[in-house]
């Protein structure tokens, strides 16, 4: 037996231990990279959207929703005014409020905290033709949407502004 057969498994082994100790350092730190990625990111949303009452982001939700459906009814075969009866049925409280319905166990935590914190919200305007918790359950859905839209989760707006197409 060679008498440096120890000394090169010795080698060998430390050689491991060392490239094993490595690579979990390497791994522990990526881990951290990314949760302080992902943490920055979150403090960056948070810091576009503190700034906007949710019923600012309700008004910029109702101009991107309403733009999303009105771009996706428009085929170049109706008159216009079919276009605006098509348009408000998707775009009226009731057909919001139950959108919103059907997407809120979806909604992450901080969602249902922006949904709660905007129907707690002071509306000084009355609901035309639907009930008053339809038009809070709307407004509520329009500011997740502008929520969504400010924050450029692209993803999750389009996921739930598609929800927002389908007949209720």
């Amino acid at each position: 037996m060679n008498k440096y057969a120890n000394v090169d498994k010795w080698i060998t082994y430390s050689l491991f231990c060392g490239f094993v100790i490595f690579f979990k350092t390497f791994m522990c730190l990526t881990k951290l990279w990314i949760k302080v990625i992902i943490y920055k990111k979150q403090e960056s949303i948070y810091s576009m959207t503190k700034n906007l009452t949710t019923l600012e982001l309700a008004f910029l939700g109702d101009a991107v929703h309403t733009l999303y459906v009105r771009k996706n009814i428009v085929d170049g075969e109706k008159k216009i005014n079919a276009y605006h009866t098509l348009a408000s049925k998707y775009c009226c409280a009731t057909h919001q409020s139950k959108v919103l319905d059907k997407i809120y166990d979806k909604l992450t935590e901080g969602e249902k905290d922006l949904v709660r914190r905007t129907r707690n919200a002071k509306i000084r305007h009355s609901a035309k033709n639907s009930t008053e918790e339809d038009y809070k359950k709307a407004t509520c859905f329009e500011a997740l949407i502008g929520f969504l839209y400010v924050s450029d989760d692209k993803c999750r707006l389009e996921k739930f502004l598609k929800y927002s197409m389908e007949d209720m």
